[in-house]
């Protein structure tokens, strides 16, 4: 018999929470880490196992983990709603998925915008204007079609008990055919978004790739959570647990890939990420003149040997400088494409550096 006063072994949410958020911590530094490792592994740069701390991994690993969160976070929600929703399943898959679809399609468009989008050949910002018609004809559609079916349910009295548990057919037609025109809407809304990013050499397919990665790792863990929650042995729910684990790290490192091959290139250096096209260009000064060899004259103004023509930062450590030639190798907007050639790494110590100057990224000022 179990003793009256025996003190709860649950912990609360206060004591977990410590835990909670080193093991997030953790994920996202390890995250940021192999994106950073597996793309500096294309320029032929490797990581330096002593420099095991930096704030950049920790910026790079949210990137990379936030969209997957806020996305399979949106798709359950809005799962849930239709499994304890007030009409029957049916009904609420019909009214609840498109509206999905405009919710999910709002994230993407503003995680593109966020992350990707730079200045086009015109000077403006790609993308912003349909962003901002996507946004406005989104929010007013949903709004005015939410308004105009409660004025049709009045008007035909179409709830059929006092709980309004159910809908006319009328009002249930007018619901789903609205929604669905507002989907086909904002998609050619979409059609012109990303039209605005093809200056930008913005390669949407890899972009896909990450995206249905993202929607892959969500169904296989909230699957494990179900099917562990049905089995009544502990023994059993570790079993699941312990073979969900075997699918969900390999995927996970997948989809970190996917997101370093498709997304982090594309992200202006300025803002963390790999694309170099309007990286300010900087110019080193040595402290002595430099045994300059016949590969490395290229880097150098002949008119003062000690100084370095402009060139683009790909990567800072604490001991060197890692640049490259804006202009070998097709640039900046090859250099981001897949299969497209790579420049050749010009290592500065810093040891030897006397200045570093940086260029404005506004040339016209």
């Amino acid at each position: 018999m179990m003793p009256l006063n025996q003190p709860s072994t649950k912990k609360s949410f206060l004591e977990t929470f410590p835990q909670l958020v080193l093991m997030a911590t953790g994920i996202i530094y390890a995250s940021g880490f192999l994106v950073v490792l597996a793309f500096l592994d294309r320029y032929g740069i490797r990581e330096s196992g002593a420099e095991l701390w930096k704030a950049r991994y920790v910026h790079i690993g949210i990137l990379c983990l936030s969209f997957p969160v806020i996305l399979n976070g949106t798709i359950l929600s809005l799962t849930h709603l239709i499994f304890n929703g007030k009409f029957d399943k049916p009904a609420m898959w019909q009214r609840i998925f498109p509206i999905a679809l405009l919710i999910i399609n709002i994230e993407i468009i503003f995680y593109v915008f966020i992350m990707i989008t730079n200045k086009n050949l015109t000077g403006a910002i790609s993308g912003i204007v349909p962003a901002f018609y996507i946004f406005l004809v989104t929010i007013l559609g949903v709004f005015i079609s939410l308004i105009t079916e409660r004025l049709i349910e009045r008007k035909i009295g179409g709830k059929s008990n006092n709980n309004g548990t159910k809908i006319s057919p009328h009002g249930q037609s007018f619901a789903v055919t609205a929604r669905w025109v507002l989907v086909l809407i904002v998609a050619g809304l979409d059609v012109w978004f990303f039209s605005d990013f093809t200056a930008t050499n913005f390669e949407a397919k890899l972009g896909i790739i990450y995206i249905v990665f993202c929607i892959l790792f969500g169904i296989i863990i909230s699957t494990a959570i179900i099917y562990m929650q049905r089995q009544a042995e502990i023994g059993r729910r570790r079993a699941v647990a312990i073979f969900s684990f075997s699918i969900i790290a390999p995927l996970s490192y997948i989809l970190v890939l996917s997101f370093s091959y498709s997304v982090f290139q594309n992200i202006p250096a300025t803002r963390g990420g790999g694309d170099y096209t309007d990286s300010p260009k900087v110019t080193v000064t040595f402290k002595e003149k430099p045994a300059i060899t016949s590969v490395d004259a290229k880097y150098f103004d002949v008119k003062t040997e000690k100084s370095t023509i402009p060139l683009v930062l790909i990567e800072e450590t604490s001991s060197a400088f890692y640049l490259a030639d804006p202009k070998e190798n097709g640039g900046a907007t090859e250099w981001k494409q897949i299969g497209g050639r790579k420049p050749n790494i010009f290592i500065a110590n810093k040891a030897e550096i006397s200045r570093l100057y940086s260029e404005s990224r506004n040339q016209n000022q």
